[in-house]
């Protein structure tokens, strides 16, 4: 892949008041209601600039006489470079605002194509080797308001009741991002089990995309990813800590920043302590080794970040759980694009610090952009896409392995009764009591790949 030329105006950049963000944009127009659409290309004289296949290692880029001026980070399924050109004097349009979206029928499986590829085929479900809880039935609940990807979701309870929230997140068409969102929603979870009306719950103080996220009972971390302000597009480096009031709502307050930006890293609280593993930055916004951890304060803030053992390999658009008070990484890939089978497992000293990661097992067809999570002694994957650079499709898989009382992982196998459509981009599916929750993601058809505000969930059942 040919390099690209260091740009002069991606800069490294403090804003007005706390620090934030340390690598800068340009993306597009600020919008007065907050939400930014950064689909627009612009074309003044001869500057060239658009959104193109990046962020897996790619890069999009506004070129001046075939000179890079403006790269962009925000990408994260495309594995080529590419370039949207507009002819001098001539101005490549947004696509029109999304409206809200009620709850739709179910999609059951349209075949999905990569470029000339294979279309996607569900393997078939073997029965498993136990089949406790391994059987889980989808319904159609009522859809996210506007589509979205990229974004995290989480369940809580409080006096109001029990809620799904969704955080942030972006729309995209065919994996250019268009809009960046600071909205905060939730959904009460009712009887049925179904999913009430979706509605306001306290917006992130930015815009956010592709952030990692780590919660803890009283508290949610939300933590890097992409956003955009008056002064343009950037890589955050931010920790926002979501706190909930007697009703529910959230109201954020700012915690310690990491030193530099990340995106696309996964984090979760173990021993005390927020690890923050992977993801994409550095220089060139590739997958890093890097983690870092922060310990969590009296009053829910987290303290300093500091950099701790590394990852034995470059990795990104994986998946992280908690258990047993370490931390497991699945799926994702490196920094060659490529899927990751092992499974590792966080190694920590006496009081807690991460000082090493071991292989705790292994994944076929290792998944990127899924979710996963810990159901009792099991693990589930859920979604996603599988498959290295141009044989990428994504899946209605869901997958699930046994937690061994040795801290390995046993072999994954298909559960019964995958996804309504196969989709990925869904980086949490929260779950509460017998209960899975997948909200809005990307599906891809043909040869469009579009966001989608479909809800579903996921009831848990013994036959």
């Amino acid at each position: 892949m040919k390099g690209l030329e260091e740009p002069e105006d991606f800069r490294s950049e403090e804003p007005d008041g706390p620090r934030y963000a340390s690598r800068r944009i340009s993306l597009g127009e600020q919008r007065s209601d907050l939400s930014f659409r950064i689909g627009e290309a612009r074309c003044h004289g001869d500057l060239r600039s658009g959104l193109t296949h990046a962020f897996d290692g790619s890069q999009a880029a506004a070129r001046s006489g075939g000179r890079v001026k403006v790269r962009v980070l925000l990408i994260i399924l495309s594995m080529s470079v590419g370039e949207i050109a507009c002819e001098s004097g001539e101005r490549e349009r947004a696509l029109e605002p999304v409206n809200e979206m009620d709850a739709g029928p179910v999609d059951t499986g349209a075949s999905v194509d990569d470029a000339g590829a294979e279309a996607v085929v569900t393997p078939a479900r073997a029965a498993c080797s136990d089949r406790s809880e391994c059987r889980v039935t989808w319904s159609s609940a009522l859809a996210y308001p506007t589509v979205v990807d990229h974004h995290v979701s989480f369940a809580h309870t409080s006096s109001a009741g029990a809620f799904v929230y969704v955080a942030g997140g972006i729309r995209s068409a065919n994996d250019t991002p268009v809009e960046i969102y600071p909205a905060v929603r939730r959904a009460r979870i009712e009887d049925g089990p179904t999913l009430g009306a979706w509605e306001t719950a306290g917006d992130l103080p930015q815009p956010l995309g592709y952030h990692a996220l780590a919660t803890s009972e009283d508290h949610v971390y939300v933590i890097g990813g992409i956003s955009i302000d008056a002064h343009g597009g950037f890589l955050s480096a931010a920790t926002w800590v979501g706190d909930f009031d007697d009703r529910g709502m959230m109201h954020w307050r700012l915690g310690a920043s990491l030193d530099r930006p990340f995106g696309h890293a996964t984090a979760t609280i173990v021993r005390g302590r927020i690890v923050l593993a992977g993801g994409l930055g550095g220089e060139h916004h590739l997958p890093q080794t890097t983690v870092m951890t922060a310990s969590l304060q009296s009053d829910g803030r987290n303290g300093a970040w500091h950099e701790v053992a590394s990852l034995p390999l470059p990795r990104s658009h994986h998946a992280a759980i908690a258990h047993r008070d370490r931390v497991y990484l699945i799926g994702g890939m490196d920094a060659n694009n490529e899927p990751l089978p092992d499974v590792l497992r966080s190694v920590h000293d006496d009081a807690g610090e991460v000082i090493g990661w071991e292989v705790a097992g292994h994944i076929d067809d290792p998944p990127w952009t899924h979710s996963a999570f810990v159901r009792g002694e099991w693990v589930f994957v859920i979604g996603g896409g599988q498959g290295g650079y141009n044989h990428e499709v994504f899946v209605d898989r869901v997958r699930r392995a046994h937690l061994e009382e040795d801290g390995s992982i046993g072999s994954f196998e298909d559960v019964e009764m995958p996804l309504p459509m196969a989709r990925a981009h869904v980086h949490q599916t929260p779950s509460s009591g017998a209960f899975v929750f997948s909200v809005g993601g990307r599906r891809w058809q043909g040869d469009v790949r579009e966001t989608i505000s479909d809800a579903f969930i996921g009831n848990f059942a013994t036959p």
